[in-house]
């Protein structure tokens, strides 16, 4: 039985996951889907703007066949780390026969000779890549530029193309089984029938929907073509229900947390991870006249200091992401954990053929970490959670008594 592994986000699932699911199944000839997916909070440095549970439900209602959860600590990080939790995991399954990755460019080939240079890490690449770290480039451009002079391929700077590049060079360092195979996007330039319908991505469905709801109070913009033509109908039954029952999270409701963290720990912002020597200082002379995070985020960035970078500190600070708790998961050997999120009968079965010493966490409540590595995950799971559902009236205001979401029926 040859199974698909899929590391995603769906914040929110739309037509264009579909799309990379479908094409995935089309292409290994098998429909059994298991799901990497971040939680409540997401690689981009911000919360998801619905729970981790419906997402993960409306991925199994749209060929999904199992959801696993990635652990915060993994999923909040930079490429490079958020890929490493996540192959580390679909390597612990020992179920996963095919690793399926979009694309912007397309070309599994040069995205492999690329994720074998920097596995390598020749002399020269060192020593090129510190120089343009010293002209004061950000790191993703600076090893961009790098690996365009010594391998003559072109940028690697888009999202998909960058994790992607991240994915291939875990799968060579943990001497992975798992063959890569990847999916062109759709919306990026290739001949797709319906590239233009709709919006073409979870961020500007998300933009979409906040500046609607800014523009038309009281007015759902979940009734607009624009969204109606971009999201399965799952989609739109679980962002009407959050809509309805409390509503979409922004990771501006954190501001005022982070402020107080910033304004009580001071000088000793320096501790959380990725605030390098001299950048608490910026963030402190910034924090207190600004109104939203992004607008934090654009006074703090610099040509070295990217708005990706800056959004991921703040929200190791707002969780209390340290370098020494980072410093010991990179270190540590011990066997980690995934948390069940929801499944079809498919997944169950596939459930059963899972590697045992991998503890995947059915009822969080149960759970007790028997390691390091499980204890510095489930601390920082645990913050995360009740942070994210302390914020509003949800049904799942207490994730750590929930069950998985079983679904009993796709979507047709």
């Amino acid at each position: 039985m040859k199974v698909i592994g899929i590391i995603a986000e769906y914040n929110p699932f739309h037509n264009g996951h579909l799309y990379h699911i479908n094409r995935s199944v089309s292409m290994t000839k098998t429909k059994n889907v298991v799901v990497i997916m971040s939680g409540n909070f997401v690689q981009r440095g911000e919360c998801a703007i619905i729970d981790k549970h419906l997402r993960a439900k409306t991925a199994v209602q749209n060929g999904a066949s199992l959801v696993l959860e990635l652990p915060t600590l993994y999923a909040t990080q930079s490429a490079d780390l958020f890929a490493k939790g996540a192959v580390d995991i679909l390597n612990s399954l020992g179920i996963i026969d095919y690793l399926s990755f979009g694309s912007e460019s397309g070309n599994l080939e040069s995205l492999s000779s690329v994720a074998s240079f920097i596995h390598e890490e020749p002399h020269e690449y060192k020593i090129l890549l510190k120089s343009y770290l010293k002209e004061g480039l950000s790191f993703p451009r600076a090893r961009s530029r790098a690996l365009e002079v010594l391998t003559g391929i072109g940028s690697i700077s888009t999202p998909n193309d960058v994790l992607g590049v991240e994915y291939l060079k875990h799968l060579l360092r943990s001497s992975s089984g798992i063959k890569p195979i990847l999916v062109p996007r759709k919306g990026a330039g290739h001949n797709d029938t319906q590239i233009h319908e709709g919006l073409s991505s979870a961020t500007s469905i998300r933009d979409y929907l906040e500046q609607m709801s800014k523009e038309f109070c009281g007015i759902s913009p979940l009734s607009s073509l624009e969204i109606l033509s971009s999201i399965p109908p799952s989609t739109l039954d679980a962002l009407l229900y959050s809509h309805a029952n409390y509503r979409w999270m922004n990771t501006d409701v954190f501001l005022p947390d982070i402020k107080t963290i910033i304004l009580r720990e001071m000088q000793e912002i320096k501790r959380y991870f990725e605030v390098s020597e001299g950048l608490e200082n910026r963030i402190y002379e910034n924090f207190l006249d600004s109104v939203s995070l992004e607008d934090i985020c654009m006074k703090i960035k610099t040509k070295r200091y990217t708005l990706t970078r800056i959004r991921h500190i703040l929200l190791n600070i707002l969780l209390n992401i340290t370098k020494d708790t980072m410093k010991r998961l990179i270190s540590s050997e011990d066997v980690g954990y995934a948390r069940i999120l929801a499944f079809d009968e498919t997944g169950r079965k596939l459930l059963k053929k899972c590697n045992p010493r991998l503890p995947l966490i059915n009822k969080a409540s149960s759970f007790r970490p028997e390691n390091e590595k499980q204890e510095l995950l489930w601390k920082s799971d645990h913050i995360a959670d009740t942070l994210y559902y302390s914020r509003y009236d949800s049904p799942f205001s207490n994730s750590f008594v929930l069950s998985p979401v079983f679904v009993a029926k796709r979507s047709e």
